[in-house]
């Protein structure tokens, strides 16, 4: 009886899912309207954040890419938003070359920046730690209304500005 129990429990624990991990979150404000937290997700090493180490040893020319889901422990496609860039090598530390983009519905209803130039983020902090990448900061990020990613139009007469900070702790790619 006892070998039939543990291999059932044994059975289930193989059956169900695995949880999501937190590794970062993203609170953003929209056109300064009250803040929402958003979470970054990984599941048995498997993530749609990540960063990718252009030279070996060195960080510089390194991109990362936050995909922040409105829930905690649930990748989603639709209330998404998409934070990232380039690091560059600044006099104080690591600048970014950063883009952004807020996923209303996926890719057919979505806001984002057509200038990589006019969205500001802020380094506070960038560190290697093995495999993964620590970076924290903030950004703003004036964003457009845009509908059908296959055949973009973006309509520059409905601006939102988002604004907010982040945290993350991101696997290599």
């Amino acid at each position: 009886m006892k070998t039939k129990l543990l291999s059932l429990f044994a059975a289930l624990l193989v059956a169900s899912p695995a949880l999501s991990e937190t590794i970062g979150t993203v609170t953003a404000s929209f056109d300064g309207k009250g803040e929402r937290t958003f979470y970054a997700l990984e599941d048995d090493g498997e993530s749609q954040s990540f960063w990718i180490q252009t030279m070996p040893g060195m960080l510089n020319a390194s991109s990362f890419s936050i995909w922040a889901n409105p829930e905690e422990g649930t990748n989603a496609t639709n209330d998404v938003l998409v934070l990232g860039g380039t690091l560059m090598r600044g006099p104080g530390g690591y600048i970014a070359i950063a883009d952004f983009e807020y996923l209303e519905s996926y890719y057919s209803v979505y806001w984002k920046n057509p200038d990589e130039d006019t969205v500001a983020m802020d380094l506070t902090k960038v560190e290697e730690d093995g495999d993964r990448l620590i970076v924290e900061g903030t950004f703003s990020a004036p964003v457009f209304y845009t509908e059908n990613a296959s055949n973009p139009q973006t309509d520059m007469n409905r601006p939102m500005t988002i604004t907010g900070s982040f945290s993350a702790s991101l696997p290599k790619q």
